[in-house]
């Protein structure tokens, strides 16, 4: 059975678009209705470190590029909006765009080591800065609080909004993460998108495509350092505390892992892979507290046994079984030609003599 064909553009596309569109808004508006206090909790962070996922990505999947100090930029994020917020009474949203700025240029320089380093070495650099952050927060405590943390005050839900301050939570976070997707996916779609794509496959094809290759890596890790800002900013938010030691390696760990569950340069892997690290551990943990770890580490070797392109690779192969999206072929007969040849795709070998 041929699956169904549609054009992209057309008017059933833009149906589907405007339909998934709704459902997603009612989803969101369901979901503070029907979840208990500490699952809205859960499902707030998971949605702020899928804007952290989703700008890894942009460095990991679509540059080729490996980048283990996502805490740290996480950890500054969270801490530019605790001390802005707690010491200097800003108002909460205006702190992540300078959670972001610091972070975007503090990665801009740590991009200097990916012109020359590769792989495992450049990996190893990353890693360096990632364990360093937690004691540099400490030595500063005058600043950051040291050892005891910092309390950040929560925005309260204003009173004609009628939600609760946990729902208001929720809105603001799912609000940012939006405009970040809608960010990442012009990026991803961009010339930047392309050019980031041909350098994972090949640096010499990428300069002979007129890449300017230094520049590209180090704004490839400075916005996903920004992306990972804008993250840790929202963590605040919900929390309404931040200590050192949650800002260890381990949460560059999760951030790769929620990666590769999720799977690919897209948005819903990265709100998938971000949900998987946030809720599995404390189901797990329901049961029993050194079950939660070997599930942890059980899923991600199914996954990357089983599906190498993680949950959204998954569902896409599935739902092309019955629907294909197609870009419009060219007018005329050459282009009407190779609409009924190439449109379908199908798993019969090619006849001698096909094109």
């Amino acid at each position: 059975m041929k699956p169904k064909v549609i054009t992209r553009g057309s008017a059933i596309h833009r149906y589907l678009i405007a339909a998934m569109g709704v459902a997603l808004t009612a989803l969101v508006i369901w979901i503070p209705n029907a979840l208990p206090s500490f699952r809205l909790f859960q499902m707030t962070l998971a949605i702020g470190a899928a804007v952290a996922v989703i700008g890894l990505a942009l460095v990991t999947s679509l540059g080729g590029q490996i980048s283990l100090a996502q805490n740290a930029f996480f950890a500054i994020g969270a801490y530019t909006t605790a001390i802005l917020v707690s010491d200097h009474g800003w108002n909460h949203l205006l702190t992540l765009p300078v959670g972001a700025g610091i972070s975007f240029v503090i990665g801009l320089a740590l991009g200097l080591p990916a012109l020359r380093l590769k792989g495992l070495y450049l990996a190893l650099v990353t890693m360096a800065f990632a364990i360093i952050i937690v004691p540099l927060i400490k030595r500063y405590d005058g600043l950051t609080g040291g050892n005891q943390g910092k309390l950040a005050s929560q925005p309260d839900a204003p009173s004609w909004s009628g939600m609760s301050d946990d729902t208001w939570i929720f809105s603001i976070t799912v609000a940012v993460a939006v405009v970040m997707f809608v960010l990442a996916h012009n990026i991803i779609k961009s010339s930047v998108g392309r050019s980031l794509n041909a350098l994972r496959h090949s640096e010499l094809v990428a300069e002979t495509m007129g890449v300017n290759v230094a520049r590209l890596k180090s704004l490839a890790f400075a916005t996903s350092a920004g992306f990972a800002g804008v993250a840790g900013g929202l963590f605040t938010i919900a929390v309404g505390f931040v200590a050192a030691d949650s800002f260890g390696l381990l949460i560059s760990i999760e951030l790769l892992a929620a990666l590769v569950v999720g799977g690919s340069v897209a948005i819903p892997g990265a709100i998938l892979g971000a949900s998987f690290i946030e809720f599995l551990p404390v189901w797990a943990s329901d049961v029993n507290d050194a079950f939660a770890g070997v599930l942890f580490g059980v899923v991600l070797i199914v996954v990357m046994i089983f599906f190498p392109a993680g949950a959204t690779g998954f569902v896409k192969r599935q739902v092309s079984r019955v629907v294909v999206v197609r870009h419009p072929v060219a007018v005329g007969p050459a282009g009407a030609d190779r609409a009924e040849t190439t449109e379908v795709p199908t798993d019969e070998p090619a006849k001698e003599g096909t094109p």
